[in-house]
């Protein structure tokens, strides 16, 4: 490969070079310090760089339009963009490697943890308090994303046709086919007129490369065997992902709990509550699952599976930026596709909802009192989303004694 294709063009590099080693420490930092979900995390990456004058505005916005336009964990794919826009590849891989290996080391450690000591009494009682504060989580992140992604009664009813189809499609393929329809509706309501475009501005070889992505990650994996099952399926659903992590809820448990039966319903609360006291993405799930069915490495190829796709995706969209920025039609798109987002956060919730506690009246009673006290803690007092977890755990131990 040249190094022209390993690099970004020189007018687009950051005004402040970096060491590689530097950009590490300094996204290593930044995995092990930021909870809150993707919007947090993309707050601090761009306060950390534009302090140290290493990144521009312009650079932070061009990261996270990058983002937006793929699936895959938001965060991460603006944390790959941003990397190779200051370093090239070598500095996407150093940013990718600095955000989410803080992530995979806690939420393996716990998952073990948890596997060993999550049947006794006292711990069980915990557990069965974190899916009221998750609702709660999922639900305000949608209220938050509606506010700003909602503006008329057409982008509402894309929003609630995503949200139904979640609901009672809930299959891996059913997220795909909820962008697509979204991106062209928001096309077709959205688009502006066709203007002359210069011949240089005109996109190259962008979207067929990209569409190259997900082959490019799935290669090195051969055979038939557990690992090379667990890689391809975080790997396929990686690349089934638009929008905010908590979207992975429905088609996760879909898939393993219901199709794979590699987790129970309780194993996948858990496993979500986790990664939620913990920094980093909530779709270090995989490493959970990964653990669960072959342990330690298990976890490695599910992290890698989930993470692996969607960062190949934004390398090679960063590369191709300048086609993306001057694209009407994905702008006009893009007006669907957060709406259907929306919609996908609510039924994710809804799917989290089920595995409330309902097999008493008193505890149905205990999950619905967890759930208001983290709903009005989260809208009202802008509470840490990192805190609602713990404190949802101490209040099912005592609540769900009886």
């Amino acid at each position: 490969m040249s190094s022209e294709a390993l690099n970004p063009p020189v007018s687009s590099r950051s005004p402040h070079p970096t060491s590689l080693g530097r950009l590490f420490l300094i996204f290593l930092r930044i995995g092990c310090t930021t909870w809150g979900g993707f919007m947090t995390f993309i707050a601090v990456v761009s306060k950390s760089l534009i302090a140290r004058e290493m990144a521009t505005q312009e650079d932070i916005a061009d990261a996270i339009l990058v983002a937006q336009v793929l699936p895959g964990p938001v965060a991460i794919d603006m944390t790959v963009a941003i990397g190779y826009r200051l370093r090239g590849v070598a500095g996407a891989a150093v940013c990718w490697l600095g955000s989410v290996v803080p992530s995979f080391i806690v939420v393996t450690s716990l998952s073990l943890l948890y596997l060993r000591y999550g049947a006794l009494p006292a711990v069980n009682r915990i557990f069965l308090g974190f899916p009221s504060a998750m609702v709660a989580i999922v639900l305000i992140a949608a209220l938050d994303l509606g506010k700003k992604q909602i503006r008329s009664p057409a982008q509402v009813a894309i929003a609630l046709a995503a949200c139904l189809a979640i609901v009672f499609v809930n299959t891996w393929w059913v997220t795909f086919l909820i962008v697509g329809c979204a991106g062209l509706a928001g096309w077709l309501l959205y688009r502006t007129p066709p203007t002359n475009v210069p011949p240089e501005a005109k996109p190259q070889a962008g979207p067929r490369t990209l569409g190259l992505a997900p082959l490019l990650a799935l290669a090195p994996v051969t055979g038939a065997g557990l690992l090379s099952k667990i890689f391809l399926t975080f790997a396929v659903m990686s690349v089934s992902l638009f929008g905010s992590g908590y979207v992975f809820i429905p088609i996760i448990k879909n898939t393993l709990v219901n199709g794979l039966h590699w987790l129970t319903p309780r194993e996948f609360t858990a496993g979500l509550a986790l990664t939620q006291i913990t920094p980093g993405p909530i779709l270090m799930t995989a490493a959970f699952v990964g653990v669960k069915i072959a342990g330690l490495p298990g976890a490695l190829v599910g992290m890698l599976g989930m993470f692996v796709p969607p960062a190949l995706l934004a390398l090679l969209a960063a590369h191709s930026l300048q086609a993306i920025k001057k694209s009407s039609a994905v702008t006009a798109a893009l007006k669907g596709v957060r709406p259907a987002v929306v919609g996908m956060l609510v039924a994710a919730a809804v799917v989290v909802g089920q595995t409330m506690p309902h097999d008493t009246p008193w505890h149905l009673a205990a999950a619905l009192a967890i759930l208001a006290a983290a709903l009005v803690a989260l809208f009202r007092f802008k509470a840490e989303v990192a805190l609602m977890i713990p404190l949802a755990g101490i209040a099912g131990f005592f609540l769900f004694a009886r």
